[in-house]
C-alpha cells in the first residue's frame, strides 16, 4: 500500500530570515524505491510573526526659537506599535521617538501635535496623548551691570631731593 504522501530528509530553517529554496532527497520507506528523480525542489516561505507592543518614548523638542524656553506638560508618550517581532524586540530607549516641532511658535500656550518616528517595517497603531500642551516663554535678559573704572595717573615733579614718587588715585 502506497502512503498518501512522501517525506523528504529534514531541513534546518531555525536561523532562516528569508525564504529557503533547496533540493531535498526523498525519504522513502525501505520497501519502496523511486523511479527516475530521487529528489524534489522545496521552497519554504519564511515570514516573521507580527505582533503589537506598547513603547514609552520621550518627546524630542525641535525648532525652539532663540531666546525662548519651554515647559512641556508630559515626560513620556505611550506608542502602541505593530510589526515583526524581531524588529519589535529591538525597540528600546531612543529607537522610537516622538517629535514636538515648535518651529514658528512664539511665546504663549500651544497645543502641539506629536509626530512619532519608528523604524521601517513598524506601524504606529495608537499614540497617547496625540497632542501636548507647551508653554513657551521668552528668556529673561539681564541688564548689563555698570562697572566702575579706577584710573591712576602719575605726575612727575622734577626735584633733586624729595620723597619717592607714588601714584595717586583720581
Amino acid at each position: 500500500v502506497l502512503p498518501g504522501f512522501v517525506e523528504t530528509v529534514p531541513i534546518d530553517i531555525s536561523n532562516a530570515s528569508d525564504d529557503v529554496v533547496a533540493q531535498l532527497a526523498l525519504n522513502l520507506p525501505e520497501t519502496l524505491s523511486a523511479v527516475g528523480q530521487q529528489s524534489v525542489d522545496v521552497r519554504i516561505q519564511v515570514e516573521p510573526i507580527v505582533n503589537s507592543r506598547t513603547v514609552q518614548a520621550r518627546p524630542v523638542i525641535r525648532g525652539l526659537g532663540q531666546g525662548l524656553t519651554r515647559t512641556v506638560s508630559i515626560d513620556t508618550v505611550d506608542l502602541v506599535v505593530r510589526g515583526p517581532l524581531p524588529i519589535l524586540d529591538t525597540l528600546g530607549a531612543g529607537v522610537a521617538v516622538v517629535i514636538l516641532d515648535l518651529s514658528e511658535l512664539g511665546p504663549g500656550v500651544h497645543s502641539v501635535p506629536l509626530r512619532p518616528v519608528v523604524p521601517e517595517g513598524v506601524a504606529v497603531v495608537s499614540l497617547l496623548p496625540q497632542t501636548v500642551d507647551i508653554t513657551i516663554l521668552e528668556l529673561a535678559t539681564s541688564e548689563p551691570t555698570p562697572t566702575s573704572t579706577l584710573i591712576l595717573t602719575t605726575t612727575v615733579i622734577p626735584s633733586a631731593t624729595g620723597p619717592p614718587l607714588t601714584p595717586s588715585p583720581r
